[in-house]
């Protein structure tokens, strides 16, 4: 239950029948770099109003404006299935995934932690044991090795989940498979999955993906790479039913 009620408060709906913001946390300003919070508004005439806008508009005077939820985020959801439907961005950033899982499954820096501190408590155990078998048995004696007896248990255990991991070789075509399933099969997770942040200005998007085909390395610049071009279309409508046409046009980039 608690965690249902996590998994609502993180997307940004308290109420069952809430619209669902999936970049909560994730959308910035491109101006001051302050967090742009999630709004459910009602408008004069009745329309329901979803939007993400600048924390600091009203009270530092920020240049931005909002930006409607359905509009970015159709923008991101785009720019995440062209990414990695591309064969030679999904290879680029397996390989990248797969380097660093290498390196984690080389470094037995854990397991060797775990069986020392096994090994210690053993140790332990034996010395409490040979005390025992001397008549050398007091109230502290029998709770000091409950306590090393179970802790020697937990060890076992972590130290059998490691040796399971060393087992199990994560192959690219095993990352490659997660991205397509996950974009497929959880498209409100791929947001939370993927997105590292988006950063929106007046008239461009700059999206961050958690997994870089170009990550900052030695002080490198990152790639800034212009993917489309959109075009967001809205009609207000004031007293006495005139009706205004605002188009706003932003241009899309992704951070390689």
């Amino acid at each position: 239950m608690v965690n249902e009620k996590l998994n609502k408060n993180r997307y940004g709906c308290r109420k069952p029948n809430h619209e669902i913001f999936k970049l909560k946390d994730k959308v910035f300003c491109g101006y001051c770099n302050r967090k742009m919070y999630p709004v459910s508004a009602i408008s004069s005439n009745g329309n329901h109003l979803r939007y993400y806008t600048c924390i600091s508009t009203k009270k530092d005077n920020c240049a931005n404006k909002r930006i409607y939820k359905d509009f970015l985020e159709g923008c991101v959801n785009k720019v995440i299935h062209a990414t990695f439907n591309n064969p030679t961005n999904l290879e680029n950033i397996s390989n990248k995934v797969y380097e660093v899982h290498k390196k984690r499954a080389n470094n037995k820096n854990s397991l060797n932690a775990l069986k020392n501190d096994l090994q210690r408590v053993n140790s332990s155990i034996a010395n409490i044991m040979t005390a025992i078998e001397k008549g050398v048995i007091t109230n502290t004696t029998k709770t000091r090795l409950e306590e090393l007896e179970k802790q020697q248990i937990e060890l076992q255990q972590k130290v059998i989940i490691e040796q399971s991991k060393e087992r199990y070789e994560l192959t690219k075509e095993d990352i490659q498979n997660f991205f397509k399933y996950t974009i497929k099969e959880f498209p409100n997770q791929i947001f939370e999955y993927l997105i590292k942040f988006v950063r929106v200005y007046r008239d461009k998007i700059e999206i961050g993906l958690n997994y870089m085909l170009n990550p900052i390395e030695n002080n490198n610049e990152p790639i800034i790479q212009k993917v489309f071009t959109e075009i967001h279309e809205t009609q207000r409508i004031f007293k006495g039913n005139s009706i205004k046409t605002m188009i706003d046009r932003y241009d899309i980039y992704i951070i390689l």
